[in-house]
């Protein structure tokens, strides 16, 4: 018996074929980076699995779905539906499912940064902090912030609003000093370039 199928992951092609543990003979199919509709579309068409792209990025609407004629499931390899159309594949009767819990770090630990504008001649003390937040009984276990940006000004629009899409955008890739918690320990440390470049790798390969 031979299994069609279509990555739209940039995982290696051994660890694609590892997942049949030789059960099966395997034709894989890969995409390239996106944007490239063209090439998902001809992919997925004769695939009997498409695993999708945990990026999010390369989409399956219901036009592509329509299309493949052969898919027995689309497992999506991350958390979140929000690149396949669910409902046009349940109306096709074609299988979706995801990974609970796949990237619970990423999702739940790396989304939460406290920017702060501290007052003239004030220093920031990581310890005191990270006892505070531990104090706040109404602050859930997930809901202190994993870094801690310690800004020299910040960014504003006309009406002195912060703009907080550019403090998303530079996350921790910025000039301040930026604190973090690695693991769950409640005290902060200093990232460090070696560790910032870490992070984005991981994010890269989220």
């Amino acid at each position: 018996m031979s299994v069609r199928v279509a990555c739209l992951s940039p995982y290696p092609e051994g660890v694609i074929r590892g997942l049949f543990q030789g059960r099966f003979a395997v034709d894989v199919t890969f995409v390239p980076d996106p944007p490239c509709p063209d090439e998902v579309r001809l992919a997925v068409a004769e695939a009997d699995l498409v695993i999708g792209d945990r990026r999010h990025q390369h989409r399956l609407d219901r036009s592509v779905l329509e299309a493949m004629g052969r898919c027995l499931i689309v497992q999506q390899p991350a958390v979140g539906f929000d690149a396949i159309d669910h409902e046009a594949a349940a109306e096709l009767d074609i299988p979706v499912a995801n990974a609970a819990g796949y990237n619970a770090d990423a999702v739940a630990d790396w989304t939460v940064m406290a920017a702060l504008l501290l007052r003239p001649g004030t220093e920031f003390d990581p310890e005191a902090f990270g006892l505070f937040l531990s104090d706040q009984t109404d602050l859930g276990t997930k809901a202190a912030p994993k870094f801690v940006r310690v800004a020299s000004d910040l960014p504003l629009t006309a009406t002195s609003k912060v703009l907080k899409r550019v403090l998303r955008h530079e996350a921790w890739r910025c000039t301040d000093t930026v604190w973090w918690r690695p693991e769950r320990d409640p005290f902060y440390r200093m990232l460090s370039s070696t560790e910032a470049d870490d992070l984005d790798q991981a994010v890269a390969t989220r």
